[in-house]
């Protein structure tokens, strides 16, 4: 009797005078000849092409991984709704703790702040040891919550912009990014500018007026604590912010809801609102005080004209050189 395996008898699926072997190929017997070794062994194993299997997609979506690691863009530019909720909370948070740290050196050194906003009612009053009066006991307690209030968002302002702004930065185009900077710092300047102004010449020249308007008519002005602090922390503030409105007025013609021919339509028009602002805003009602208000904003008009008009023409030529 021979040893070798007989072949399974034909099923029902096997053609006729098919081999049942023939659907899978040919079964290893354990023998294998010199010349199919051989051959196994010289043919390559081909890779896969990068146009269309399972692998070449794979080696694709490597590359791609590897061109986005290298394009250098902000990870949180691809955050979802709850992380970016996070990470607005985490900016608001950074907010308040500036604000906060600013308010407690305000409260620390409250003495020489009081004094040294004290400056513009003694200096216009030509009396350097001139004291202010209280109405009730409940004033200081006004006083020493309010002014730290005020000066510490003054003060915070800086970091409160840089902070939104780079909540923002990853939704912005790379030639936005580049003017995050300068525009903070636009911010901090022009808010300085008009807090100096506010500070040493619009203050101390409406207490002159005042000074003089009531020796005129034979009047005691009663300065209170109270009413003086909240006139000279509010108008360092608002003219403060009054002063950014050249940057807002650039973002507009940036974005295309303003031309800068419109604004020299308007120029008369601004003057006009620029006094009526100033009467608002000044403790007097004597048209120098207004003017001395209205003229530096109407110097921030013009300078706004011509820096938006160097920004269409620059606008103008990015268009052309895209095209």
């Amino acid at each position: 009797m021979s040893d070798t395996p007989n072949p399974p008898p034909p099923s029902a699926d096997t053609p006729p005078g098919g081999d049942p072997y023939d659907e899978i190929g040919p079964v290893y017997s354990g023998e294998v000849s010199a010349d199919a070794a051989v051959e196994t062994t010289l043919v390559p194993t081909p890779r896969a092409s990068t146009g269309g299997g399972g692998g070449g997609g794979r080696d694709d979506d490597d590359d791609d991984d590897d061109d986005d690691d290298d394009d250098g863009s902000d990870p949180r530019a691809k955050m979802g709704f709850f992380d970016h909720l996070e990470e607005l909370r985490w900016t608001l948070i950074k907010c308040i703790s500036a604000f906060v740290f600013f308010f407690i050196i305000n409260l620390y050194f409250l003495q020489e702040i009081s004094a040294a906003l004290q400056w513009p009612l003694r200096y216009g009053l030509d009396d350097p040891h001139f004291k202010l009066k209280l109405n009730s006991v409940g004033e200081i307690f006004s006083v020493a919550i309010q002014v730290p209030f005020i000066l510490g968002i003054g003060f915070s302002l800086p970091a409160i912009v840089y902070f939104i702004s780079n909540f923002v930065a990853p939704g912005l185009k790379q030639k936005e990014k580049s003017v995050l900077i300068p525009a903070c710092i636009a911010i901090f300047v022009l808010f300085l500018l008009g807090a100096v102004f506010s500070f040493f010449v619009l203050l101390p020249t409406s207490v002159q007026v005042a000074k003089q308007l009531s020796d005129v008519m034979d009047f005691a002005i009663d300065w209170n604590a109270d009413s003086y602090f909240d006139l000279v922390t509010w108008m360092i503030l608002g003219i403060g912010l009054a002063f950014e409105f050249p940057l807002v007025i650039l973002l507009l013609v940036y974005i295309g809801l303003l031309s800068t021919d419109f604004l020299r339509q308007y120029r008369t028009h601004a003057f006009v609102f620029f006094l009526i602002f100033a009467a608002l805003i000044t403790p007097t009602t004597d048209p120098f005080t207004f003017l001395l208000l209205a003229g530096p904003l109407q110097i921030l008009y013009e300078i706004s004209i011509w820096t938006g008009r160097v920004l269409e023409r620059r606008r103008a030529a990015d268009e052309e050189s895209s095209e």
